[in-house]
């Protein structure tokens, strides 16, 4: 039998050599032919001439595909007089940077019936190719033990925050319509695998079957994948949970869907469907503002192409306990209603993106933006974009045709990033101040007693001062102020500073200019910047011959946050260059 076996894998042999010569052909030259290499070693005691057939798998395993994906697989009889060494091969173009990949192996014997048994599996993740794994790799195979069945799993699709997934019952029936008897099912999550918790991302849930040992390899022809032996007490690989009912009631919804994508940041950036307004079908969205605001689920039976514009009607399915982060409702495509394609030459600006690793990548002569491929005009620079880490830029695509986009500029926004502490040497006032200080005052206006110290410059030198100075400053008090908060009431913010014997009061935005000079310094700048209403932030600046360029946002507390590009002369005075983004949200402080 084991003749006939050699004679079966020489005829594959042959036969996959020629369909590989035959792809390579059509493929062309771009096609770039890799490798994972490796040997097979076994933990226990075994006669390796026990061993009919190893199977060796090339998976890519990453959680947003949610499904074990088989790249390529090699079988082999074990060479009883050497090394079990394998080789893998596959195209370059396969290879996502961004997923991870594994090697996993199993090993059968002939029972009296000539069928294969599973009696040798890995039971642990051999991580290859990506994330700093190589393409090589040594694996041990441990025996499970052979009985009447074994145990099969599969991702069970299931969308965190929207999807409970493929039941087991669904899962079951994928192997019964095959031929394939289950004797159990049961649910479970992968233990040996981390996932990040994100809404609309793949999850590590699995159904769990108990199936006929000889049907093994029939499984795997559909996704499944072995777990170990029924009898088998220990599972390294994964943990069994109870199965959730499933039983829910949906509504139906109109969705507005513009013609691109918008950067929605969760715990990892990343492109999401825009929504226009918060409900297209509500009859009083005329009255109100249009909100293009980041749809963060996904919406499963839904292709998002690029470039055109759609009114959907989907189901709305609610979640029972979903988490505090996460969305409550499940979407899932009724119909479309209309699909709308943008004329070529339609650009979409992204007027502020910040850049991560991930932001633009760069794979066998294709551009990435997040997960979006895109081409690059002749006269732009997209390598040393790529390069790019820990900036901003601005964006323009423009629209080609079938859903495909092409990067025609891009420019890099101020990049350097503030001291994390300031102190009053960072300054260069208008005459020689020895300390300064900034209060909040009460709402009763009454003594400076009352008042509130928030921010010191510096605190050491403050504990230098003499008595004399002191009381100097603790004297000085005012009912105005550059700025009001404490809303809804009103408290002045104002500064107290120091000359040798002498205090000054700054409590208008005049004095505050007069007070500084010139804005010649990042202190200055980031300082004169958070003055206003609302709450302000400064990120990044770079000099220019007419003072600063700075990225400048104002949240309005009130349902509104602004990011803009703005440039401070040194006279202090502040011009708006460019709204950058403009984000809305629901509440008020």
């Amino acid at each position: 039998m084991k003749f006939f076996y050699k004679i079966l894998l020489i005829m594959i042999v042959i036969l996959s050599q020629g369909c590989d010569d035959e792809l390579e052909e059509i493929a062309g030259e771009d096609n770039t032919k890799m490798s994972v290499t490796g040997t097979i070693t076994f933990y226990d005691a075994v006669d390796i001439n026990d061993i009919s057939l190893i199977n060796v798998k090339l998976i890519d395993y990453s959680i947003a595909d949610r499904e074990a994906v088989v790249i390529n697989s090699v079988e082999f009889e074990p060479d009883t007089t050497a090394d079990n060494s394998f080789n893998i091969t596959f195209d370059e173009s396969q290879i996502n940077p961004s997923n991870l990949y594994a090697v996993s192996a199993t090993a059968y014997q002939l029972n009296s019936s000539n069928d294969l048994i599973l009696t040798h599996s890995t039971m642990e993740t051999y991580s290859v190719i990506t994330n700093g794994f190589t393409h090589q790799v040594d694996i041990n195979l441990s025996s499970v033990s052979i009985e009447q069945h074994t145990l099969v799993y599969r991702n069970n699709d299931s969308i965190q925050c929207e999807y409970d997934g493929v039941t087991e019952i669904e899962s079951a029936k994928k192997l019964t319509d095959l031929g394939i008897n289950v004797h159990d099912s049961s649910c479970g999550y992968l233990s040996d695998i981390s996932v990040a918790a994100l809404c609309g991302l793949g999850n590590i849930d699995i159904n769990i079957h108990s199936i006929d040992s000889i049907k093994l390899k029939e499984a795997e022809t559909i996704g499944f994948m072995p777990v170990m032996n029924v009898d088998t007490s220990e599972k390294t690989n994964y943990v069994e949970v109870d199965c959730k009912d499933s039983t829910v009631q949906s509504k139906t919804k109109l969705m507005e869907l513009p013609p691109y994508k918008k950067i929605c940041t969760g715990v990892i950036d990343t492109l999401c469907l825009v929504q226009i307004n918060q409900d297209p079908n509500d009859p009083n969205t005329s009255d109100k503002e249009t909100i293009y605001s980041p749809f963060y689920s996904s919406i499963a039976g839904f292709d998002f192409v690029w470039g055109h514009s759609y009114k959907l009607s989907v189901y709305l399915t609610d979640i029972e306990n979903p988490p505090a982060d996460g969305s409550s409702i499940k979407y899932d495509l009724k119909s479309i209603i209309q699909d709308v394609e943008d004329v070529v030459g339609t650009d979409y600006e992204y007027s502020f993106v910040e850049i991560t690793d991930f932001t633009f990548t760069e794979r066998t002569d294709v551009y990435y933006f997040y997960q979006q491929p895109f081409q690059c005009a002749e006269d732009i620079d997209c390598s040393a974009l790529v390069k790019l880490n820990k900036s901003s830029v601005s964006l323009t695509f423009e629209y080609m045709g079938d859903g495909n986009i092409m990067l025609v500029s891009w420019q890099a926004l101020p990049q350097n990033e503030f001291s994390a502490t300031t102190n009053l040497s960072d300054f260069n006032l208008n005459d020689s101040y020895i300390y300064w200080e900034i209060r909040r005052g009460n709402m009763s206006h009454q003594d400076a007693s009352e008042d509130t110290v928030i921010i010191q410059y510096d605190a050491q030198i403050y504990d230098t001062l003499t008595p004399e100075q002191l009381t100097l400053l603790s004297a000085a008090d005012t009912d105005s102020g550059f700025e009001y908060n404490c809303q809804p009431g009103i408290c002045p913010l104002y500064a107290v500073a120091l000359l040798e014997n002498t205090s000054v009061i700054i409590d208008s935005k005049s004095e505050v200019l007069n007070f500084l000079g010139e804005i010649d310094t990042p202190a200055e700048l980031k300082w004169l910047l958070s003055i206003g209403s609302g709450a302000r932030s400064t990120t990044f600046y770079e000099t220019n011959d007419l003072g600063y360029l700075a990225i400048h946002v104002i949240n309005d507390l009130c349902g509104t946050s602004t990011t803009q590009l703005v440039q401070v002369y040194v006279s202090g005075t502040v011009e708006v260059i460019k709204t950058l983004a403009v984000e809305k949200f629901e509440w008020c402080v």
